[in-house]
């Protein structure tokens, strides 16, 4: 026992002793630092000439003591946010807090407001959440104070914690600027883990008009949160039945949107199974209609079938599914190919990515422009495509322009900036590869099912003939000649198609196609 402790005690002897050694070293460089400082707060110090001391300073990093260090990597910062860089000053400040002994300690407050003021204005949620999987503090950083409960969140959720993510976003205060998106993620989170009845409660408090009114956020962000809250609303009434509720509600998701082609299409699924099928017919013109022309949407066509074959309208029914194997069959089949052919790596993905984004013509890319721009509209990679295309517009510039237009610290810079983008882009890569290889998978599901419909067309056909009907206690064998929903207002109301192959953008969404049954009672 004796002899641990007198063993303890030389370690603890000899790295004093080290510490002291490496301190009486660092000494001068320090001293430089602390100097420099000085005068650049005493105004002493003109801008170019500060920015080539740092950068000549950092060069010499292994002789300079943490605190030094941390103190160039501040400053640095702030420069580069003054030349208009904010999310490479982003960066530095990042580096300054994740270098420090204390990360939240006070000489650490313009860093921690740089990564504030920056995260309002630029797409630096990668950035942020990975500095908060790195730090775990305990106690909230100034600046963000109880915001950072929403980026904590973020990063256990990404890492699979949800039950963990769960609880910091329910730290979310009403009037904060992540408060609406705390909601939003503490729903989606519970609806991942099975309590999708809970998620409604975080739900429905975004579509209140007294939260919104509080939000200090955009007007244009509350009202894309708003339709993200009606459209997960309706998603989770879907599932619990309720369709025609569910089917209101997908209504709510406002024309501007980027998400109301997908509460267009949904909602057809919602008022067919609600038994409103003409209703449904009627959605699905406009989820066919030329404004929708660029979608890959190989699900509409299946339903529409669906829906004629329970209306016993079997030529419909397989005009439907014949429309199916002409519009999808063959691009999904040379996905296929691609894939299993190519054998995509990330970088590859990218690569096919970027083709996609610079124009490249269907020949070119190998598959049609259609299918590859249905995955990379995907939310999934709405977000990381804004969040590279914001740093890369900053990497060009600083190869341009350098800093305090000067060629001095660019290498260093530029380098940290690749390090990002080449992350970004491996994200984007597997994303990508991601939802295609879902895209696949799904149109699969869809070939069973459209061979399936087509044998009971044959046997349904068969019955009819013999006039009778297959099933016909569970078929649509009478439309209400009101047409109209109980319980909707008239603005919900859909009316009658002129079936000339007009289409008009505010009738979208609200027509019926005015077919009759035609099975056998």
């Amino acid at each position: 026992m004796k002899m641990s402790k007198t063993k303890n005690l030389i370690i603890l002897i000899i790295a004093i002793l080290i510490d002291v050694n490496a301190f009486s070293r660092s000494r001068p460089h320090d001293l430089q630092v602390k100097n420099l400082i000085k005068n650049y707060r005493l105004g002493k110090v003109p801008g170019k000439q500060l920015w080539n001391q740092l950068v000549a300073m950092s060069n010499k990093s292994s002789k300079l003591s943490r605190d030094s260090r941390v103190s160039i990597l501040q400053l640095k910062a702030k420069i580069i946010y003054q030349d208009g860089y904010p999310i490479t000053a982003a960066i530095w400040a990042a580096k300054a807090i994740e270098t420090a002994r204390n990360p939240i300690h006070k000489n650490l407050s313009g860093s921690w407001k740089i990564l504030s003021d920056v995260s309002k204005a630029r797409p630096i949620q990668y950035m942020l959440e990975a500095l908060a999987a790195t730090l775990r503090l305990k106690k909230n950083p100034p600046w963000f104070g109880n915001a950072w409960n929403y980026i904590r969140g973020n990063s256990l959720a990404i890492d699979n914690k949800k039950r963990q993510a769960i609880r910091y976003y329910r730290m979310a205060k009403m009037g904060e600027r992540y408060f609406l998106s705390s909601q939003y993620q503490l729903a989606m989170n519970l609806i991942e883990i099975g309590r999708a009845k809970e998620a409604k409660t975080p739900l429905k408090s975004i579509i209140s008009s007294s939260v919104r009114q509080a939000s200090p956020i955009k007007s244009s962000d509350k009202v894309e949160m708003w339709n993200y809250a009606h459209l997960a609303l309706a998603r989770i009434y879907y599932e619990e039945q309720d369709f025609l509720t569910a089917a209101r509600l997908y209504r709510k998701v406002t024309r501007s949107s980027p998400l109301f082609y997908d509460a267009l299409f949904e909602q057809s699924w919602a008022l067919f199974m609600g038994g409103n099928p003409t209703h449904a017919l009627g959605s699905l013109t406009g989820v066919h209609s030329p404004y929708f022309g660029h979608e890959f949407n190989a699900e509409g066509r299946i339903l529409e079938a669906t829906i004629y074959f329970w209306l016993c309208r079997y030529e419909d029914s397989r005009m439907a599914l014949v429309q199916f194997s002409k519009e999808y069959s063959k691009p999904v089949e040379n996905l296929s190919v691609f894939l299993d052919k190519k054998h995509l790596s990330p970088d590859r993905a990218y690569r096919l990515f970027e083709d996609l984004v610079m124009g490249v013509s269907s020949e070119s890319l190998g598959l049609p422009r259609r299918l590859l721009e249905s995955v990379a509209n995907q939310d999934s990679m709405l977000l990381v495509r804004d969040q590279l295309a914001s740093l890369l517009h900053e990497h060009s510039k600083v190869s341009w322009s350098g800093i305090l237009g000067q060629s001095i610290g660019k290498k260093t810079i530029i380098f940290h900036q690749d390090k990002i983008i080449n992350h970004l882009k491996k994200a984007i890569g597997n994303q990508f590869l991601t939802e295609l290889d879902h895209l696949r998978r799904h149109y699969d599901d869809l070939e069973d099912q459209s061979e399936f419909l087509y044998l009971e067309l044959l046997m349904s056909e068969k019955e009819q003939l013999l006039g009778k009907e297959l099933h016909a206690s569970s078929k649509v064998t009478r439309i209400d000649k009101n047409r109209l929903i109980r319980g909707w207002g008239k603005r919900l109301q859909s009316w009658s198609s002129d079936m000339k192959g007009e289409f008009w953008w505010d009738e979208i969404g609200y027509q019926i196609v005015p077919v009759k049954p035609q099975c056998v009672n």
